[in-house]
């Protein structure tokens, strides 16, 4: 049985990135304020215990950086994406890789392979996902992600 790989974005999809108070002010001063402290936006034990599932393969971390950072910003804001993540338990027992790239990088070739049905991205910017679904991947959006991502899941298992 082929397996999935799930490739999630974080800001606006797994990180409530632009629910926190003046985030883009907080950007603008090259503050890492929003990226290290901004709420999850799903129940991150509901999410870990999905890519858990039999059925998937590897989980990746596909996020950019800041838009208009400088270098030893966008360091600082690639460090506070990790123990953002870590600290919501997604660390390295649950995630494969995190590929976090300057903003804009296409995502479906910042992985490094030919994308496939099983490649699944989570993304909450619409352009990420057509490009995606062009090369060959599955996108979904951040809405409803985990009632989503189970259904994806119970689906794709009950076809295998």
């Amino acid at each position: 049985m082929k397996k999935i790989n799930i490739y999630m974005d974080m800001d606006g999809t797994i990180a409530n990135l632009y629910s926190y108070k003046n985030w883009l002010k907080y950007l603008t001063l090259e503050s890492i304020a929003p990226y290290e402290f901004c709420k999850p936006m799903v129940n991150m034990s509901e999410l870990i215990e999905l890519l858990k599932s039999p059925v998937v393969n590897k989980v990746y971390i596909v996020s950019w950086l800041s838009k208009n950072g400088s270098q030893n910003y966008n360091r600082k804001v690639r460090y506070s994406k990790l123990r953002w993540l870590i600290n919501n338990g997604l660390d390295s027992s649950i995630i494969y890789k995190y590929i976090i790239v300057p903003y804009g990088t296409n995502k479906a070739e910042s992985i490094g392979k030919q994308l496939n049905k099983n490649d699944l991205l989570l993304d909450d910017e619409e352009n990420n996902r057509i490009i995606w679904n062009e090369a060959g991947g599955t996108a979904l959006d951040e809405k409803n992600l985990i009632e989503k991502m189970k259904k994806y899941i119970d689906t794709y298992a009950e076809m295998c």
